[in-house]
């Protein structure tokens, strides 16, 4: 008796679990219609493909593939908005999936979203501490922050990681460059170089690395350079100012001054510019304009001490909402909009109230606005 009652639960687990086994295989409704824009956008058909995967959607809302292929296909139509929400569907129904975090966090970058964008990088690197992808978001944005040692960290991995990216590798040689690695950085801005002679900051930045060098035909190489970039970009601020420093310099104050008004013109909140361009005043005998540039310096050389003790302290406490406040406002005084509603929106998910953030936040929205 005993027997047939352990034999008949056996058979009942079977079939319990052989119910179990088909309904987990049972093939989803939506199957069919993802597949069908899988074949459109390779034709490549993109519109067709995207209306079939909005109506495996709305057959069955928990068919996750379809939110994948969604989101790549909006991200190639440059629709940043449709592919970070499509993304943010896909992790809620797959939320192990493999490297979406990081493209997730890619697409926030590009639609200026810093704050979800370093959260997404950062939980893919808790998943895959290589995933170079989440390296390179982190180290731009650890950059913005004002912390270049912690971002060369970062930025390192993705320079090995994406050896034939321009982009990837100017970014690792100017944080090198920032961070006083001169010998690295003029390598790695050499490399660049070779590979991208159509922009303005390959030759910027080598410039930059060089004039800081010490032999002669360093600092002729350097003025070279520099020279190249503003042919490039005439209006490039910091090109200009260093071209100014390394001309004044050379005790060449007549040559040096354009370029010094130039990079102040472009850029007001400008401190080392200020001081410069009144120096060159100063030594051909403009007296009135060597005093004025003199107090313009003061008052923007007072701005760059109190950012500097703020981020000093962000790097201490970079949880503090009361530090990211302070920062951003301050960014948005500096004609800084971008990182300032970098730090104005992350102070704002932990004081969701305070009526400066949200005020600053608009006056950087409309800002960019202006500017586009």
């Amino acid at each position: 008796m005993k027997q047939k009652i352990v034999l008949i639960g056996l058979l009942a687990l079977l079939a319990i679990g052989g119910g179990a086994w088909l309904l987990l295989s049972k093939t989803s409704p939506a199957q069919k219609l993802w597949e069908q824009g899988k074949q459109l956008e390779a034709v490549p058909l993109p519109d067709d493909a995207k209306a079939k995967y909005i109506e495996a959607i709305k057959l069955d809302a928990n068919f996750a593939p379809v939110y994948r292929s969604l989101a790549e296909l909006t991200a190639k139509q440059h629709d940043s908005l449709a592919a970070m929400q499509a993304w943010e569907e896909y992790l809620k129904h797959e939320p192990n999936a493999v490297h979406a975090r990081c493209v997730l966090a890619q697409q926030c970058l590009l639609s200026r979203l810093e704050v979800p964008a370093l959260r997404y990088a950062e939980e893919e690197l808790k998943r895959d501490p290589s995933c170079s992808s989440a390296h390179l978001t982190v180290g731009l944005l650890t950059v913005r922050k004002g912390n270049a040692a912690e971002a060369l960290k970062h930025l390192e991995i993705a320079a090995k990681a994406y050896p034939e990216k321009p982009a990837v590798q100017l970014t690792y040689g100017r944080v090198l460059a920032l961070a006083e690695q001169l010998d690295p950085a003029e390598t790695v801005l050499r490399g660049v170089l070779n590979k991208d002679k159509a922009h303005s900051d390959p030759y910027y930045w080598l410039g930059y690395v060089l004039a800081r060098r010490g032999k002669p035909e360093q600092q002729k190489e350097a003025e070279e350079l520099l020279k190249k970039a503003l042919l490039l970009e005439p209006t490039h601020s910091p090109a200009n100012f260093e071209l100014a420093k390394l001309l004044q310099k050379q005790r060449r104050s007549a040559d040096a001054l354009p370029f010094a008004q130039a990079a102040v013109a472009r850029r007001r909140h400008f401190p080392a510019a200020l001081f410069t361009l009144a120096e060159i005043y100063r030594s051909l005998g403009k007296t009135a304009e060597a005093t004025k540039t003199q107090q313009a310096f003061q008052t923007e050389s007072g701005r760059a001490q109190r950012l500097k003790e703020l981020l000093r302290s962000y790097a201490a406490d970079n949880k503090n909402p009361t530090l990211e406040r302070d920062l951003g406002l301050l960014q948005l005084e500096l004609e800084d909009p971008e990182t300032a509603i970098m730090f104005l929106k992350s102070a704002l998910e932990k004081l969701p109230t305070d009526s400066s953030i949200l005020d600053g936040i608009a006056r950087a929205e409309a800002l960019l606005k202006a500017r586009r």
